[in-house]
């Protein structure tokens, strides 16, 4: 009997003083959106090995029912994998990069295979966990916008400075709803592979 596969997604939360307040609701929503797809794909899973069903059962009440999209659902190419969710919350730290650095050192010490990044000020729809991972990409990140004017997209192309170094160009024509390869993106909603960190040099 073929047994579920696990694997474990660290929710990272590189934060100075907790959830801006405008964004605390929307946050408990999606912490609380995660429990519920942890507990149902155990479910679905459990009586899949069982023998009991297959697949996703069609009567069950939707994930998030403020979304009508299905996009918060659990896609079919999910069923059969158990996901744990783990918080690794760095509060406190007054650099931002300090705090993500954190997050990275004990989310990977704990096994994490994913490390999702929700920064303080953010405010996604629940289904952006699944717009993510089902992209299955080593990084890939949700489209935000600077939060003081000029109000651009916070993904750049790089380009070579007149004196050395890059310079970061906003993307100003990007494809809606689509993957787009770009050279850097801010961090507000972003799914990274541990793999990909493990990799990398300290």
């Amino acid at each position: 009997m073929a047994v579920s596969r696990t694997i474990k997604v660290a929710l990272c939360l590189p934060w100075y003083n907790g959830a801006d307040p405008d964004c605390v609701a929307a946050f408990l929503t999606f912490q609380h959106y995660l429990g519920r797809v942890q507990e149902r794909l155990w479910w679905m899973n459990h009586l899949k090995e069982s023998g009991a069903s297959s697949g996703i059962p069609p009567a069950l009440t939707g994930l998030d029912s403020w979304d009508k999209s299905g996009a918060a659902e659990i896609p079919e190419q999910f069923v059969g994998v158990n996901i744990e969710f783990l918080i690794v919350a760095m509060i406190g730290y007054s650099l931002p990069g300090t705090a993500r650095e954190a997050c990275i050192d004990a989310a990977l010490a704990s096994g994490a295979d994913y490390l999702l990044f929700y920064d303080d000020d953010m405010m996604f729809d629940c289904s952006i966990f699944f717009k993510l991972l089902r992209h299955e990409k080593p990084v890939v990140g949700a489209l935000a916008f600077t939060a003081r004017p000029p109000i651009t997209p916070v993904i750049y192309k790089f380009t070579e400075g007149p004196q050395g170094g890059v310079i970061n160009n906003p993307v100003l024509n990007y494809e809606r709803d689509a993957l787009q390869k770009v050279d850097a993106i801010g961090f507000g909603v972003v799914l990274i592979q541990g793999s990909v960190l493990r990799r990398m040099p300290k």
